[in-house]
């Protein structure tokens, strides 16, 4: 089934009935998906703890942002050519939820950097494909999306007060690591109540937008700069 909303093509794929209703699905999805943000701050600290100085910290951290940032127009196009932008995100929560706790493995700056690396390239564009499905469908369902969003901070606050009980025992803070793991594959579970959703560049979805043209639109090119600012500010914070 296809529906055009306001010009703006949003295309979900018909599916059969689900267990859980769309709109509880995008509650519950948001509820658990940002809980993952609660294991960040303790990849710093692990570092910390193993011999790390703050010049090698800020270098993982900002080589691993620096390339993060040339894939996310890559994965975007590749999203909105996609048939179904929930198995693409799959495919990045199994990926991540591999990787991460890889970095418990060798404690060697080289190492950790390439892991760490390809674990950011994955882990960054997420929360953009989530936001971008959940605003969509949402538009297409005539559904309030305050309140998914609202689940994710209730989701966070949560969690934060299980990881940060786990962190603060002994030998906690690796265990970190695998509770990422954990909320990541719970995280992949429930995208398989969601319904399907096309990309909006697929052969079904009519014309096609080339992403070069949104490079000439100037509220387009604020925003891109505004968020480049955005995560320089949060990495300074994150990192240190």
């Amino acid at each position: 089934m296809k529906k055009n909303i306001n010009s703006t093509q949003v295309t979900v794929v018909s599916s059969p009935k689900k267990a859980l209703p769309p709109y509880t699905a995008f509650l519950l999805f948001n509820f658990v998906f940002f809980m993952l943000d609660t294991t960040a701050s303790y990849f710093q600290i692990y570092l910390n703890d193993i011999g790390f100085t703050k010049t090698m910290i800020g270098t993982v951290s900002g080589t691993a942002s620096l390339v993060a940032l040339f894939f996310q127009p890559i994965f975007g196009a590749v999203a909105d050519a996609s048939k179904s932008k929930t198995r693409i995100l799959q495919l990045f929560f199994l990926i991540t939820a591999v990787l991460y706790p890889l970095l418990l493995i060798n404690n060697s700056m080289a190492y950790i950097l390439i892991i760490y690396t390809v674990f950011v390239v994955f882990r960054r564009f997420q929360p953009s494909l989530n936001t971008a499905m959940s605003v969509e469908f949402s538009e297409q369902s005539g559904k309030p999306y305050g309140p998914i969003r609202m689940m994710g901070a209730i989701g966070y606050a949560l969690m934060m007060m299980l990881i940060s009980h786990i962190a603060g025992q002994e030998g906690g803070i690796p265990r970190t690591f695998y509770m990422f793991t954990a909320i990541a594959m719970v995280n992949i579970v429930i995208l398989f109540f969601l319904p399907k959703m096309e990309g909006h560049n697929t052969r079904t979805s009519g014309s096609k937008v080339s992403p070069a043209a949104l490079l000439k639109c100037k509220p387009v090119i604020t925003l891109i700069l505004f968020q480049i600012l955005l995560s320089i500010a949060n990495s300074f914070g994150n990192s240190y």
